[in-house]
């Protein structure tokens, strides 16, 4: 069984991932560290030199080249990887999708303590790229989780649901 995260840049999908694919002893696949290994340069970097169109691009085309038989795998997504229909349609059937979701203003203070490139800010508000995803989230993922919460819960919540689940709904999708 594979787990994958969603959610605003400052969700948590990183820090959650590396907990839990410690507690079950899964391997952790970080998309934005696929995207910096592959071009060699930090993740902002990446974005303000390809763009938000060649980025999304660049982002799916790494999504989809992951091996179809993984298992036993977390995979933390960028925040902007609902735009990529393809990619997102792939990590459903190879996962269980889970957003993390954080209302805006703990968005707004997790981001201010570091810079990141946050795909869309180009041309909308935090605000409208906020509410413009939060209807792909909630699209694309099989369970939301309330992550600004204490890690321990989140964690907790994520193993009980994917304890309920039963093997062959990973097999339906």
């Amino acid at each position: 069984m594979n787990i994958t995260f969603i959610g605003m840049p400052g969700a948590g999908k990183s820090h959650i991932g590396r907990l839990l694919s410690a507690h079950l002893g899964y391997e952790l696949i970080e998309v934005d560290a696929l995207i910096e290994s592959h071009f060699g340069m930090p993740l902002p970097q990446v974005l303000s030199t390809l763009g938000d169109q060649a980025f999304l691009a660049a982002e799916e085309s790494l999504v989809l080249a992951l091996p179809v038989d993984t298992q036993d795998t977390v995979i933390s997504t960028g925040g902007s990887m609902v735009y990529c229909n393809q990619a997102m349609q792939y990590l459903q059937r190879i996962s269980t999708i889970v957003y993390l979701a954080v209302p805006l203003p703990t968005i707004r203070e997790r981001i201010g303590k570091e810079p990141r490139g946050i795909v869309g800010l180009g041309t909308k508000t935090l605000d409208e790229v906020f509410a413009e995803r939060i209807a792909l989230y909630e699209a694309y993922s099989n369970l939301r989780i309330e992550s600004d919460q204490s890690d321990t819960s989140v964690v907790e919540s994520v193993v009980a649901h994917l304890q309920s689940e039963p093997d062959d709904a990973m097999l339906s999708r």
